[in-house]
């Protein structure tokens, strides 16, 4: 018996006690990983509405609060190391190649605007450009993450730019003070009586667009003049749509399902499966045959999508609040918006 336990300590002390590359701890050192775990918080005292990840800085939105920017390096300790006063309400922050992209209102003209924030020498944040919105969709609450896609020295912008027609847009910002429009886009989001563009993904160069109505695909390889491929209803209904992309399936989040499709050909779109919850799905991320989604309540439940023609809800739960919102970052870790303020979930998938 002591030979046994002598050669599994041996065998776990060789593997470093785990399958994944990191601690429970989020320091990377090595020891045990528990899955699906909250291992890092940060009170804000106001709730955070949404949250963006590039490498180990984190930004929120925090409304009229301005924008937080974290070190995430140890993600057990995230740390506030600067807050940008906007003197607006800022409902989106998207961070992109030390710049943060905003989508705020102004308290001095009540209009909305996307605002680029150089924070290249974060002791002396700049703001390059306003540019006037007309509107951004938003979601029940919140502002969602994916109306806005970064692509090199190119923006695909979702939304209504002042002056301008349709609501989907590329810009050239490779000069961050004079953005350049490129090409817009009207998008037929129309489900019922709401029209309704909300989410975003890019891969290659297509633009998968997720509206109310469902789903459009648009080849942008010429980005002066985009052409669309699909323009389909899903049966989701007439919710929000969010996407994510795994090889050659689409994971569709919305209404009481998720939904996969097989998108090997972007021009015909084919249905794979779905499976039904009693709860409203909002994808967070799929990851390594993993989908986390969040439900109304704040409830972040993991489905097993190993197999796109048959979906498998584990059954288990992560508890946060229900105004959330939340990206998967390329190292396995959930970062969730909140009422609270900030939450980072391990979920030992490296």
């Amino acid at each position: 018996m002591q030979k046994f336990l002598f050669l599994v300590l041996s065998t776990l002390m060789m593997f470093g006690f785990s399958a994944c590359d990191g601690g429970s701890d989020g320091t990377g050192t090595g020891t045990v990983c528990t899955s699906n775990t909250i291992v890092g918080t940060y009170t804000t005292g106001k709730a955070a509405l949404d949250v963006s990840v590039e490498g180990d800085r984190a930004v929120i939105a925090l409304g009229s609060s301005g924008i937080g920017v974290f070190d995430v390096t140890e993600r057990n300790r995230p740390r506030l190391i600067s807050t940008l006063f906007q003197s607006a309400q800022v409902y989106s922050a998207r961070i992109h190649d030390k710049y943060i992209y905003a989508y705020l209102k102004k308290d001095a003209d009540e209009k909305h605007y996307l605002r680029i924030i150089d924070i290249s020498d974060l002791d002396h944040p700049v703001t390059r450009y306003d540019m006037p919105m007309d509107k951004v969709e938003t979601n029940i609450n919140t502002m969602k993450s994916k109306w806005i896609a970064f692509e090199g020295d190119y923006v695909h912008l979702l939304g209504q730019i002042s002056g301008e027609g349709g609501d989907y847009h590329i810009l050239d910002v490779s000069d961050k003070s004079n953005p350049l429009l490129l090409s817009s886009m009207d998008i037929d989001g129309l489900c019922g009586l709401l029209t309704v563009v909300n989410e975003l993904v890019l891969r290659d160069n297509l633009a998968y667009i997720g509206s109310y109505k469902g789903l459009d695909i648009i080849d942008f390889s010429d980005r002066n003049n985009p052409v669309s491929l699909t323009d389909m209803q899903t049966p989701v209904g007439c919710y929000y749509k969010s996407f994510e992309l795994n090889d050659d399936v689409l994971y569709i989040a919305g209404g009481l399902s998720l939904y996969t499709y097989d998108i090997a050909d972007p021009e015909n779109p084919s249905y794979i499966s779905a499976i039904g919850s009693s709860m409203k799905y909002i994808l967070v991320s799929e990851i390594n045959a993993t989908a986390y989604t969040l439900g109304l309540n704040g409830e972040i439940s993991i489905v097993d999508v190993t197999d796109p023609d048959r979906l498998v809800d584990t059954d288990k739960d992560i508890y946060v609040n229900p105004i959330s919102y939340r990206i998967v970052d390329d190292r396995g870790y959930v970062y969730v918006a909140d009422e609270a303020g900030l939450k980072i979930i391990d979920t030992c998938i490296r």
